[in-house]
């Protein structure tokens, strides 16, 4: 007995990966904003860095549910992108602003902050045109790679 599944029913449309890469973004740029607090009291310029941070993503975000613009589309994951390999920087290298002591432990926010940016880059490209779609996911593969083969290569933690 074969039973047929419909590649259609299983899927999910463009459409739908718009609407939860959208709520990705900008519950990711919530959670730049909810960790910027963390820094307002002692280090402004960590403060500035993080909100600015959330700010791109709470206006973009909203503007992705509004249709497909491709050149905007990729622009937004391009934003994304750069974003976590400022984090990656900020974590093994450190910036000439903020605290020098131990790096702290991933918590809570930092956590949710990275998931909504991993499941935003993961969702928008498929709404893309299928050239932008094949140059972009092609770029966050590279990305993607030359992080981990750091990692691996103990040159990240």
């Amino acid at each position: 007995m074969t039973t047929h599944v419909d590649p259609e029913a299983v899927a999910i449309r463009p459409d739908r990966r718009r609407a939860v890469g959208t709520i990705a973004l900008v519950a990711a740029g919530a959670l730049h904003v909810a960790v910027a607090l963390d820094y307002l009291g002692h280090e402004v310029r960590l403060f500035a860095l993080f909100v600015a941070a959330g700010a791109v993503q709470l206006v973009l975000g909203p503007r992705l549910w509004r249709g497909s613009r491709p050149r905007r589309d990729v622009a937004v994951i391009a934003v994304t992108a750069a974003l976590f390999l400022v984090d990656v920087y900020v974590r093994n290298v450190g910036l000439p602003i903020g605290p020098t002591g131990p790096r702290p432990d991933p918590d809570l926010l930092g956590i949710g902050l990275v998931l909504g940016g991993v499941v935003a880059l993961a969702a928008l490209p498929a709404t893309l045109p299928p050239r932008a779609r094949f140059w972009t996911t092609g770029a966050l593969a590279v990305i993607a790679v030359g992080v981990w083969s750091l990692w691996v290569a103990g040159t990240l933690v």
